[in-house]
Order: structure tokens, then sequence, then C-alpha cells
């Protein structure tokens, strides 16, 4: 509603903001580590952070409550987002996995190895069905959401692989890299492999 920001921070903590006035309603305390990132679920009812404790946490933005904590990565986790519908969440870290959790349970559904680098970045494309990763063994990689099986894997970037993301319209990944470039793919896996 635009009424609220979110902000991560390296004191451990993530805030929320009441926008009009620039005033903080409440900090979200149970990190062991910096904040990494943070974003709201998509019906804005939820805020999901990750940190580098190697855990993502849900939280209720009305009572600063921690729902559930997605505890299962072996180091930082550099990013959590929510699929489109809000049923699942995907991880990325530094333990050079990304992995695929069930929202309202935190239990972990699937782990997506195949990385040989921190992943940074993790998303799923608009359909859901895939997922995409970027990592700094300077590849991306695009999975089977349901199975977790890796279909294709990017590479070009000299270096580290800092982003990566799908157009809206889930027919593009577009993947930045250290190496001051950006790339765009189509994501017809077909066209892909050849």
């Amino acid at each position: 509603d635009g009424q609220q920001i979110v902000t991560a921070s390296w004191d451990m903590t993530a805030k929320v903001w009441r926008t009009e006035i620039g005033y903080e309603l409440a900090p979200l305390i149970g990190h062991d580590s910096r904040v990494e990132r943070i974003t709201y679920s998509p019906d804005g009812k939820r805020i999901l952070t990750a940190s580098l404790d190697g855990t993502a946490k849900v939280w209720d933005p009305e009572t600063t409550q921690e729902i559930v904590s997605l505890i299962g990565h072996k180091d930082g986790v550099m990013t959590a987002v929510y699929s489109l519908d809000g049923q699942w969440i995907v991880t990325a870290s530094m333990d050079t996995t990304a992995k695929i959790w069930d929202r309202k349970t935190g239990q972990e559904i699937i782990t997506l190895i195949g990385h040989k680098g921190e992943i940074v970045t993790a998303t799923f494309s608009p359909d859901q069905q895939r997922i995409l990763t970027a990592s700094y063994d300077g590849t991306a990689k695009v999975w089977d959401a349901e199975t977790g099986q890796e279909l294709v894997t990017l590479a070009g970037h000299i270096g580290e692989v800092t982003s990566a993301s799908y157009s809206p319209n889930g027919q593009r990944v577009v993947i930045s890299g250290a190496d001051q470039t950006a790339r765009m793919y189509t994501t017809d896996i077909n066209e892909l492999l050849q």
C-alpha cells in the first residue's frame, strides 16, 4: 500500500518504517549476523530477510514477530525471494547452494547443487517453473523448480556473475558480471542447449 518500507542492516536487524514521516515503526531482531536482503511477500503480509548467519526468516510486519526460520545452509544467505504466488521461497547462499522452501512450514523442499562458487542471487521465473541463479563461479544456471534438475549453464563472463533476472514475460534472462558486461539470453531451453 506504499505506507511502509523495510531496510536491512549490518547491525543484524531489519527495520519497518512509515513512509510519510520517516518514522521507525519497529526493528526485526533475531539474526546473528548482518542482514543482506529484505523483501515483502507478494501480498504484503510478510517480510522475508536473508542473513550472513546462514538463515532466512519470515516476519509479521504488524507484530514484528518471527513466523518461521529457514535453517539449512552451511554459510551466509545472500538473498531470499518469494515465488510470485507467495507459496515458495528460494534462497541463495555462500555455501554454493540454493534451496527451495515451503514458506508456511519452513521445510526445505529441494537443494540446487552445481555451482562451484558462492551463489549471490536466485529468482523464480514468472511462471514459477524455473529458477535462475547467479554465482561468483562465473556462471548463471537455470533449474527446474519442481525437480531441482539443472537445465542449462550460462557462461561467458570473465570473473564473477553478480546478478541475474527474468524479463517480466519470462522469455529472456539478463545476467551481469564483474567484467562490467551484461548478457541477454532466451529462456527457450532448446535454443540455449545448441
